[in-house]
């Protein structure tokens, strides 16, 4: 896995793409993705998650996109994203593999759905304690698990400080 610079944090990675079109935010949990890609101006914004709190957080949050259509919020897992091959520009989870339960499974999901971009952050072991409640080895077995389906699926891997990406680019 190549290492990258130790502050770099996974909103400023995405600054260097052109994000735009329609996007898929898989895992939607305290919404700060979602409050990025709306900054970010991008026209068509799906956001999934299995837990119905985050997405009624997310719509009282961002109440105004959704009733432009610009944000859809909907309850799905990331093993079965509920969308056509291809459907979307980028695919984008943050800080949310080490929850799904087939991460082999969510990954090929998210490149399915993917006509671009599917770019996947998560926390590393390091992180433990610092940003998040889980245990290095929790999030050392989660991002072992991850980065060996991920590279088996086509995925690049990079050490990011207290994250690691994952990146699959499609051919548009």
């Amino acid at each position: 896995m190549r290492a990258a610079g130790r502050g770099e944090d996974p909103l400023s990675d995405l600054d260097s793409y052109d994000i735009g079109g329609s996007v898929l935010d898989v895992g939607t949990g305290w919404g700060g993705l979602l409050r990025y890609l709306l900054s970010r101006g991008a026209a068509e914004v799906w956001s999934v998650d299995v837990d119905p709190r985050a997405l009624s957080r997310a719509e009282r949050e961002f109440e105004a996109a959704v009733r432009a259509g610009v944000l859809r919020l909907l309850r799905a897992r990331a093993e079965e994203l509920p969308f056509e091959d291809g459907r979307f520009d980028y695919v984008i989870s943050l800080a949310a593999v080490h929850h799904f339960s087939d991460v082999g499974a969510a990954l090929a999901e998210m490149a399915r759905v993917s006509r671009g971009y599917v770019l996947v952050y998560d926390w590393a072991p390091e992180s433990a304690g610092l940003a998040n409640p889980h245990s290095a080895r929790e999030l050392a077995e989660a991002m072992e698990a991850a980065v060996e389906a991920g590279r088996r699926l086509g995925y690049r891997a990079e050490r990011r400080g207290l994250w690691y990406k994952l990146e699959l680019a499609k051919a548009k």
